[in-house]
């Protein structure tokens, strides 16, 4: 199940909460994407490190509703 929310009071006043991503591109091997829970607030941020093909700019391409 996947669930984004940008309700500014969801959890506690969350302005993003994540929870049970899970996302592969068709035809893919091996398992994709999975983040199990994320909440920020206001003013926090996030760092993204990983190597070349880890999922970075699909977790940011998520987060931006280019994929769904």
């Amino acid at each position: 199940m996947t669930s984004l929310s940008h309700d500014h009071h969801a959890h506690d006043g969350a302005v993003l909460e994540i929870t049970g991503l899970r996302f592969s591109y068709p035809g893919q091997s091996g398992g994709g994407l999975e983040l199990q829970q994320l909440v920020l607030a206001a003013g926090e941020r996030l760092f993204v490190q990983g190597p070349s093909g880890s999922g970075k700019s699909t977790l940011m391409s998520l987060f931006a509703g280019v994929l769904v």
